[in-house]
C-alpha cells in the first residue's frame, strides 16, 4: 500500500507538469561525524557489491554470495540509517527526496518481498537512481550543496538498485554504466583546490634567490563550493610543512617550483582528506569497484 501511494504521488506530480519541488529552506548543517558516517558505510557497502560480482563472474570461487551481500548491506544501512536519511532530507526535489529515503528504509526487508514485488522493487530503486542522476545533469554546475546532496543520494542507492536487480533476475550492466557515468559527473564537480602559500617570505619571481632555500610552506584544498557545503567549513584541509623550493630558471625569470605532492604533507592526505567530507570520496571509491 505504501509503495502505490508512493508511486500514485509520483504520478500526479509528473502529471501536474513536472518534477515537485519542496518549498526553499535554508540549508541544513550536516556535521562532520555524519558526513564521515555515511561515506565509511557506502565504502563498505560498494566494497559488498564488488566481492559479489567477484562472486557471479567466478562461478562462486572467489568473494561472497548474494545472501551474504545483501545481509552485510542491510547491516550496514541499518546501522547508518538514520545518518543516510538525514542526509536525505537536504534534497530540495521532493521526489527524488522521497524515493531516496523510501528505499533506504525498505531495504531492510527485501527479504521478506514475494517475487512479485521484489521485481516491482528493483525497477522503482532502479528507476530512483535514474531520477537522481538525470537532477545532477540538469542542475547548474554551481549548486554545489545540491550537487553534494545528489551525489550522497547516489552513494546510497545505488547499491541498493544493484542488488535489488540481481536478486529479482534482471540485469545490472546497464545500472552500473549509469552509475559509472554519473559519479564520474560528481568526481569532476568535486575535485579539490590546492595552493601553496610561503609563510614569512614575499618574493617577487624575479627576486627569488640563485638557490635552494629551506621555507616554511601552507598547503591548502578545500573542495569547489565548500563555503555553502553542509557542515561549512568541512570541505578544507591545510597543512604546514619545511620544503625546499629548488630554484629553477624559467623563461629568463627566478621562479620557485610550486610541484607539491598535496598527497603527503608530512604523512597527510589533503586531497583525500577533502574527498571524504564531500561526495566525491563517495564517487572515487564507487568507481573503482564499479570498474574492476
Amino acid at each position: 500500500m505504501r509503495r502505490r501511494m508512493l508511486s500514485l504521488v509520483t504520478a500526479l506530480a509528473i502529471a501536474v507538469g513536472g518534477v515537485a519541488v519542496a518549498p526553499a529552506r535554508p540549508a541544513q548543517a550536516i556535521d562532520i561525524a555524519t558526513i564521515i558516517k555515511i561515506y565509511t558505510t557506502v565504502k563498505k557497502i560498494y566494497g559488498y557489491w564488488k566481492d559479489l560480482k567477484s562472486f557471479l563472474d567466478s562461478g562462486g570461487s572467489s568473494g561472497i554470495s548474494l545472501a551474504e551481500a545483501t545481509e552485510l548491506i542491510v547491516s550496514e544501512i541499518r546501522q547508518s540509517r538514520d545518518a543516510i536519511i538525514e542526509q536525505m532530507t537536504s534534497i530540495a526535489t521532493a521526489d527524488v527526496r522521497a524515493c531516496a529515503t523510501h528505499h533506504v528504509i525498505e531495504f531492510a526487508d527485501i527479504e521478506n518481498f514475494s517475487p512479485a514485488i521484489l521485481q516491482q522493487w528493483a525497477q522503482d530503486a532502479t528507476s530512483c537512481v535514474t531520477r537522481v542522476a538525470s537532477l545532477y545533469t540538469a542542475l547548474p554546475s554551481t549548486s554545489y550543496a545540491a550537487l553534494n546532496d545528489l551525489g550522497n543520494a547516489l552513494g546510497a542507492v545505488g547499491p541498493i538498485a544493484l542488488i535489488a536487480r540481481t536478486r529479482a533476475g534482471f540485469n545490472t550492466g546497464g545500472l552500473t554504466d549509469l552509475l559509472v557515468q554519473a559519479f564520474d559527473r560528481v568526481r569532476i564537480t568535486f575535485t579539490p583546490n590546492c595552493s601553496t602559500t610561503p609563510i614569512g617570505y614575499n618574493y617577487p619571481d624575479e627576486q627569488w634567490p640563485p638557490y635552494p632555500i629551506y621555507i616554511q610552506t601552507g598547503y591548502d584544498c578545500y573542495a569547489p563550493g565548500w563555503t555553502t557545503l553542509p557542515g561549512q567549513p568541512s570541505a578544507h584541509a591545510t597543512g604546514y610543512a619545511w620544503w625546499n623550493t629548488h630554484v629553477y630558471l624559467d623563461q629568463g625569470c627566478r621562479c620557485a617550483s610550486s610541484h607539491p605532492n598535496y598527497s603527503n604533507i608530512e604523512g597527510r592526505n589533503l586531497i583525500a582528506e577533502v574527498d571524504a567530507l564531500t561526495s566525491r570520496g563517495i564517487a572515487l571509491d564507487a568507481l573503482a569497484k564499479l570498474r574492476s
